[in-house]
């Protein structure tokens, strides 16, 4: 009888330790980070006072200033020069957009440099002829503007008005998404300004920067 009841004792005993225990696994673990920080993109644009230049001016004439664009940010940029003047009627009390082709505009860096290297700014357009300026960061470029005033628009409504002469500087990140995004046009629709000829043979300094720059993908 002794030996019965020890052999219960033990598979009682053996029982319990199953029910009430748990394994301890072996594990390990480690971690690390990368700390970085996200750059600024910023833009400014001044235009030079027209003065008396700008008084009682009439269709045929042209409007002539100079201003400076300035990449104020951190990151590469793509800038795009728009036309955004308006006009106020002699007898209305606000201004509205001025007509389509009433201001024609021209623009041209000062020093007459299309592929300025040395100020780190490059000029392009689109097949509507707008323009864009790929800057790099802390760059500055000098723009001489022309606007002629269209007498083949220009008419008696526009006799007593004021003019808003508005030239507007947008700025986007220099990454192809971005541009498609907030200008409509990928790095094939930009055509490279230049002093000279451009070969038809293989691809411009200026564009293959265009795609280097704007072409990154991290």
């Amino acid at each position: 009888m002794k030996k019965i009841h020890k052999l219960l004792f033990t598979a009682s005993a053996l029982t319990t330790l199953s029910i009430g225990s748990t394994y301890a696994w072996f594990t390990a673990t480690d971690s690390d980070s990368l700390n970085f920080s996200f750059g600024e993109l910023g833009v400014e644009f001044a235009l030079d006072d027209l003065g008396e230049d700008g008084v009682a001016l009439e269709p045929g004439l042209t409007v002539d200033t100079v201003g400076t664009i300035s990449n104020t940010g951190s990151l590469h940029s793509l800038v795009k020069i728009e036309n955004d003047s308006q006009i106020k009627y002699k007898f209305s009390t606000s201004f509205v957009p001025i007509p389509e082709e009433a201001v024609i505009f021209e623009v041209t860096p000062e020093n007459g440099i299309y592929e300025d290297w040395d100020s780190g700014v490059l000029w392009f357009k689109d097949a509507k002829n707008n323009i864009y300026l790929l800057m790099e960061p802390k760059s500055n470029m000098q723009i001489e503007i022309e606007g002629l005033l269209n007498g083949e628009v220009i008419d008696n409504t526009f006799m007593g008005s004021e003019v808003n002469f508005n030239i507007a500087t947008n700025a986007v990140q220099a990454l192809e998404d971005a541009a498609l995004s907030e200008f409509g046009v990928n790095l094939d629709d930009l055509i490279e300004m230049s002093n000279e000829s451009i070969s038809n043979r293989g691809i411009s300094q200026a564009k293959q920067y265009l795609f280097d720059v704007m072409g990154r993908k991290q």
